[in-house]
């Protein structure tokens, strides 16, 4: 399915507005191509290139229905937008790169090391860990160090949460009153 408009500009929708959007809009603009942001403030810096700025962000469903509606054609400047969104765009017939797939697999660290575990790229060795109905103050990261730590072994640590669309809380993330780690093994290996 070719998105390029003979009727008009083709126009690439970019989620976030951000340093990164703007060096990809100015590239697309190079090239011809219109863009759309959708970003949560206004005149940001990929925002300023075009007429096209859409000033929220995709739990606007009015906003986000006129932004997929704006763009041939939808990426994103990080991956830090939950998958299901980009699934939401897909399903209105919108092309999504890359697509809502992709990101839902790196956005599970978990996942994201497995596959890339199968594919015979390093990495650390990862063990899945879940503390549930955690019910006291995380202070600080070290805290989480040690509330997390994998049994008695004291190379293991928390290296990232495990999913990005969590509720944010100090360095944890919470998701129904549980805490979800995904812990690595320090190896000595170089």
């Amino acid at each position: 399915m070719s998105v390029i408009r003979k009727d008009r500009k083709t126009v690439i929708g970019i989620l976030g507005g951000g340093q990164l959007a703007r060096m990809s809009a100015f590239q697309a603009i190079r090239l011809g191509f219109d863009i759309a942001i959708l970003e949560k403030t206004a005149n940001s810096p990929a925002g300023v290139l075009t007429k096209n700025e859409f000033v929220g962000w995709v739990d606007d469903e009015n906003l986000f229905k006129r932004f997929i509606d704006n763009s041939d054609i939808i990426t994103l400047e990080n991956e830090f937008i939950d998958y299901k969104y980009l699934e939401i765009i897909e399903s209105s017939g919108k092309k999504v790169i890359p697509s809502s797939k992709t990101i839902s697999l790196i956005q599970d660290k978990f996942i994201q090391k497995k596959t890339l575990s199968r594919k015979n790229i390093p990495v650390p060795e990862i063990l899945e860990t879940c503390l549930q109905a955690v019910d006291f103050p995380v202070e600080s990261p070290n805290k989480v160090k040690q509330v997390a730590q994998v049994g008695s072994d004291p190379t293991s640590e928390v290296e990232r949460e495990r999913q990005s669309h969590y509720r944010r809380k100090d360095n944890v993330e919470e998701k129904d009153n549980a805490y979800v780690f995904l812990a690595t093994h320090r190896s000595e290996q170089p």
